[in-house]
């Protein structure tokens, strides 16, 4: 069954003051700290792109405000509801490929000079995409992060790192702005491999050691101006069972994990000297 979603564009914040349900905040990464508050100020529930702030100052600020708002805020990681990473998790959960103890995963896109920011740059662009998966696979926050890349102009434009878990489990994560790549992931376990196939942060393709399955995205008249967009609507029927459930966070993307990101973003920054100030 299809679903029809309707999306607004509010030409003044005022307006969200009366018939909008959720607010979805696209806007650059600067800018996503003054338009949440905006929007939890005006008494509305939040789904904001990640990252939800560039700072974790400001990602705990903006937690702190939606629970003394009683709000819903989430950070808006649409891979985690990707009906290929939902199964990623089931095959996981029954033990297809044993203890996962290693993640390969790159997110490697070539952006021209003039798009990339001091605000989107590798790291808060496209790091936290392999991140997050480590973390969703692991169902762990990282021990130490240990990582070197190269800068032009400020911004961070290519970066790797490793990310250790407890037990001996580790993450080798690359991201670029410079070229583009396979992005893939590719967990290995005690008795096999998955792989998430082309562009795992928004996967339709996951290989088992039996099977290789595909998730068909669904199909829209509209076009869209980014990689797979119509798999923006499994993160929209997320959003609403939450609303309509009363939750003020969501279980997939807990506020607790998004503070975490945030952190470990951080010291990638500083371990490659690309630290900005918040003011």
């Amino acid at each position: 069954m299809a679903l029809e979603l309707r999306m607004e564009v509010m030409m003044t914040w005022s307006m969200i003051k009366t018939s909008v349900d959720v607010v979805y905040i696209g806007t650059i990464n600067q800018e996503h700290l003054g338009h949440i508050k905006l929007a939890l100020n005006a008494g509305k529930p939040v789904l904001c792109e990640k990252p939800l702030c560039l700072y974790p100052t400001q990602t705990q600020e903006a937690v702190s405000l939606a629970k003394n708002k009683k709000l819903f805020l989430m950070e808006g990681i649409w891979s985690r509801f990707y009906p290929a990473q939902l199964r990623l998790r089931q095959e996981l959960d029954m033990g297809t490929i044993g203890d996962p103890i290693l993640i390969q995963a790159n997110f490697c896109v070539s952006i021209p000079a003039e798009f990339r920011t001091t605000g989107g740059g590798a790291i808060h662009g496209l790091g936290i995409y392999p991140l997050q998966l480590a973390n969703y696979v692991f169902q762990d926050t990282p021990i130490t992060v240990a990582g070197s890349g190269h800068c032009q102009d400020g911004v961070d434009v290519a970066v790797g790192w490793t990310a250790t878990y407890s037990n001996g489990r580790a993450a080798h994560l690359f991201v670029s702005l410079t070229v583009d790549a396979s992005n893939e992931a590719i967990i290995y376990g005690t008795k096999g491999h998955i792989k998430l196939g082309q562009l795992c942060h928004s996967p339709t393709q996951l290989t088992t050691p039996k099977e290789t399955l595909d998730f068909p995205l669904p199909k829209s008249s509209m076009m869209g101006n980014y990689w797979n967009p119509t798999g923006f609507s499994y993160e929209a029927n997320e959003v609403r069972r939450c609303l309509q459930d009363g939750l003020l966070e969501c279980p997939s993307v807990p506020h607790v994990e998004t503070v975490n990101l945030s952190k470990w973003m951080e010291v990638l920054h500083k371990q490659i000297g690309t630290l900005h100030s918040e003011h």
